[in-house]
């Protein structure tokens, strides 16, 4: 487990040193610290610090900086650390070296880390388990507590957007050029969300077309019932070969992945959306699921 504490060697007002078993490394400027280095007394006190914040349950929410910095060290953890071999994993799904560079993925020790980046600053996290590392009974994703749904969205001066259901789907297709979108909290989350950032409503007004890429499930179909229902008309995607986007794209050769993408973009499934009370929105949704 990585504890962050204040560096002793130089004004530490948001920790910055990264505590880990056998060595330490600052992430204010000093590097690396070997824990002998460290001033008597320091290793065990801030131990002892961080255990009293885990039992009285503090902080409820990391400070923007600290959480900056979190990410940073989950970062260099993954692409340096001890959990270098776990990018195999990530590569069987897609994501190479230069990917986890650009997306700025991390590994926390159980969890891979995908940070939720806006303009360069880290609005959020979100964790997937690392079956290898985490308890079995651990859910697959989580965020941290206190965090609200955010809209994921890794590539936004890409073309088209595409509405997807998760963050390695967004991730797979903005490495084609598309501008994907999801929500940190699941498919029963990212409609909402979609509204709430203003997507929908542009989609409204100009009449075109979503391009929507969710899971081909019972929660995907219901997201694009609720999409249709919003008054806003979808190109669907379908795919063999997975249940998900990243699933479908990663059993292709990188090269063949934007063809994958042209073909979806030319041979989607177009659901008109409801224009009143006529019901023509849910006779779309039967269309879809028929």
């Amino acid at each position: 487990m990585v504890v962050l504490v204040r560096c002793p060697y130089h004004d530490d007002s948001t920790p910055s040193l990264a505590l880990y078993g056998d060595h330490a490394y600052c992430f204010g400027g000093c590097g690396l610290v070997p824990l002998e280095w460290l001033p008597e007394g320091y290793l065990d006190y801030a131990k002892r610090e961080a255990e009293r914040e885990r039992r009285e349950g503090k902080p409820k929410g990391l400070p923007p900086e600290q959480l900056r910095v979190l990410v940073e060290v989950w970062h260099w953890q993954l692409l340096e650390g001890p959990r270098r071999h776990r990018l195999s994993w990530l590569e069987k799904r897609g994501l190479d070296e230069v990917a986890v560079r650009r997306f700025k993925l991390g590994h926390s020790g159980a969890w891979f880390v995908i940070p939720v980046l806006s303009g360069g600053e880290v609005q959020g996290v979100r964790f997937r388990r690392d079956d290898l590392y985490a308890e079995e009974e651990a859910p697959k994703y989580r965020s941290p507590k206190g965090q609200s749904s955010l809209l994921y969205r890794p590539n936004p001066g890409g073309w088209p957007l595409v509405v997807t259901e998760g963050e390695f789907d967004a991730m797979v297709l903005a490495l084609t050029g598309c501008d994907a979108v999801t929500a940190t909290a699941g498919a029963g989350s990212v409609v909402a969300l979609l509204e709430r950032e203003g997507i929908l409503g542009r989609y409204r007004r100009r009449g075109q077309r979503l391009h929507v890429a969710v899971d081909q499930d019972a929660a995907g179909e219901e997201a694009v019932r609720q999409i249709l229902r919003r008054g806003v008309s979808v190109c669907r995607w379908r795919w063999e070969g997975g249940k998900d986007v990243s699933e479908a794209l990663a059993g292709l050769p990188r090269w063949q992945w934007k063809g994958w993408v042209r073909k979806r973009l030319r041979d989607g499934l177009i659901l008109e959306a409801a224009r009143g009370l006529d019901g023509e929105g849910d006779r779309a949704c039967r269309r879809l699921v028929a």
